[in-house]
This record gives structure tokens, sequence and C-alpha cells, in this order.
């Protein structure tokens, strides 16, 4: 919506996408491709990713919450796709969340 896209600052997080004027999901996943390959190039660098959809049949879970439960034994860096997910629960049926670990050897 219009009237959102006008409250958003200029200096608003690169990685957000909602909201966004000529952002779309393939932007997301153009930008999450982009930094594995680029990670990848270098010998013996590997890349874990977690991926969680929890759109509409989830939509009352506490993404802070379902996170600290999910702990993996490993730090992640967030790249977080909705900035909203992280405020509380969310009607947003295209909630999601999106982990990278980038490793370097």
């Amino acid at each position: 919506p219009q009237h959102l896209r006008t409250c958003l600052p200029p200096d608003f997080d690169k990685h957000q996408f909602a909201y966004r004027e000529n952002r779309s999901t393939g932007d997301t996943i153009a930008t999450v491709l982009h930094s594995v390959v680029s990670h990848l190039e270098k010998p013996r660098n590997y890349v874990r990713m977690l991926f969680i959809d929890y759109s509409s049949a989830f939509n009352t879970i506490l993404p802070s919450i379902l996170i600290k439960k999910l702990t993996l034994g490993f730090s992640l860096f967030h790249l977080q796709l909705d900035q909203r997910l992280s405020e509380g629960p969310t009607t947003n049926s295209e909630g999601w969340v999106c982990h990278i670990h980038l490793t370097e050897a």
C-alpha cells in the first residue's frame, strides 16, 4: 500500500523488501542467491541456510521465540526479510524469515 511506503525513512534497511517500491519476492531471492554465490567463490567456504515459512497456518507464532527454540549450535548471520516479524505475532499471510550462516575458511 502506498500510504505505508511514504512512512518509511529513506535509510530503511536495504534488506527490507515488503512495502518498498520496485521490490519483489524475486529481488529477495536474487539478493540471497548473490550473497551465497559470492561467498562460495572463496575456497573452503560453505553456507548453511534455514528458511522458515510460517504463513497462514502458523500466523500467531512469535518469530523471536521460534528462533530461540531452534537452537542450532552455530551463529547465524540474520537476514531478516520482513522487519515486522520480530515485533510480535503477525497476521501477514506472507510471513517468512530466512537465516544464512556464512562460514569462512
